[in-house]
């Protein structure tokens, strides 16, 4: 999922930036993970925004790991552990 909304917009993540945010990231839904990467992508406009010169403003970097470090600050997981146990345990049932 991370690398097919990554390869929307550019970026300079690494497959071992990648495989660590798979790691960041476990327990999230996909939603979680669709809400991450927009958060991360938001990272060069807020640069951009806060450039101070115009010839540092005429283009967006590209969306970088730190970006979504950052993002994981607000982006959580929205489905706990016990709900998703739960949810095991039904599809087992049914």
């Amino acid at each position: 999922l991370l690398k097919r909304l990554l390869s929307k917009n550019a970026n300079s993540v690494t497959e071992e930036e990648l495989m660590k945010l798979v790691e960041l990231t476990n327990g999230y839904s996909g939603a979680d993970v669709t809400n991450l990467a927009r958060e991360a992508s938001m990272g060069p406009l807020r640069d951009k925004m806060r450039s101070k010169t115009k010839e540092e403003t005429k283009e967006l970097r590209q969306i970088k790991f730190q970006d979504f470090v950052s993002g994981l600050r607000s982006i959580r997981a929205s489905v706990s552990q016990d709900d998703l146990k739960g949810y095991k345990e039904w599809n087992e049932k049914f």
